[in-house]
This record gives C-alpha cells, sequence and structure tokens, in this order.
C-alpha cells in the first residue's frame, strides 16, 4: 500500500493492531531529526516503480482510444452518426408507431410528470392510480411499456407481476 511504501522509505514501522468487538489500531512510527533520511536504494526503486505504473498507463490509454476509434468506424459503417443519432431514430420510430405506455402510479403528481415526459416524446399514455386499475386496463389492452411503481398501498407492483 501506499503507506507502507512512504513509511518504509523513511525507515519507519507501520502496523495494525485489532480486537474483535472493540475496534482497530493502525500505528506508524518514523525516525526523527537528521537521522531519519529517506533511503536513496529505496527511492530510487519507487522511482522505478512509479515509471512502470505510468507505462502500463499509456498503453492503456492507447488501447482504450482504439477501442473508441473501432466503435466509431462501425457505427459509421452502419449508418450511424454516433448515440444521438440512435436516440432520434427511436424517438421517430415511436411516434410513427405510436407506442403506448402504461404508467401505475398511485401519486398524482409523479403521474402527470411522468405522463408528461413520455407524451413529449410522441407515447400515448394511459394512466392507472393502483394494481387492480392497472390489471383491469390491461385486461382489454397490450401496452408496448410499462411503468410499475412498486410500492403502493393495497396492491403492490410485484402482486400486480403475479
Amino acid at each position: 500500500s501506499i503507506c507502507t511504501k512512504v513509511t518504509d522509505l523513511h525507515g519507519g514501522k507501520i502496523w495494525c493492531e485489532s480486537e474483535l468487538g472493540k475496534g482497530s489500531q493502525f500505528h506508524v512510527l518514523l525516525p526523527a531529526g537528521a537521522g531519519g533520511s529517506v533511503d536513496p536504494t529505496a527511492m530510487a526503486a519507487a522511482k522505478e516503480e512509479k515509471k512502470e505504473e505510468r507505462k502500463d498507463d499509456a498503453l492503456e490509454d492507447k488501447a482504450n482510444k482504439g477501442q473508441e476509434k473501432a466503435a466509431e468506424d462501425m457505427q459509421a459503417a452502419m449508418g450511424g452518426g454516433g448515440e444521438t443519432n440512435l436516440i432520434e431514430e427511436a424517438k421517430k420510430a415511436v411516434a410513427e408507431k405510436g407506442k403506448v405506455v402504461l404508467i401505475v402510479e398511485d401519486d398524482a403528481t409523479n403521474q402527470q410528470v411522468l405522463g408528461s415526459l413520455f407524451e413529449a416524446d410522441g407515447w400515448k399514455v394511459n394512466a392507472a392510480k393502483d394494481g387492480f386499475e392497472a390489471l383491469d386496463w390491461m385486461s382489454g389492452n397490450t401496452p408496448d411499456a410499462i411503468l410499475l411503481k412498486v410500492q403502493m398501498p393495497q396492491m403492490s407492483g410485484y402482486e400486480v407481476l403475479d
């Protein structure tokens, strides 16, 4: 660990004492004064280790950039311009097909907020104030998506799913 390395570089000691039910104590002893100088050999080893870590980080960054480039190339080959283009295509498909969502939410304000978000993206919104109302509506309809609250009085979202 970092603490162990720093303590070793300064010629100190680090340890932990732990007792179940009482807790842990961490101890660090460092020499004081001129006698506590940093060991040059240990310092050189630490610098070399840090240099190797930087090389590894640089290689990892290069690999990540290569993966990003490959993903962009694949997206371009598929005719897309990135994530935004896919989102726009999904919104267009929803608007064309008139997707239907059932929002099952016992709080009227939450129901309105969620409904307006779906409507803004072209969804036809149906709302139910509880699980019984939702099951009744679904007996004659099939929504494309259901937003179902889990914790509701009388019948939970889990019970609706059963």
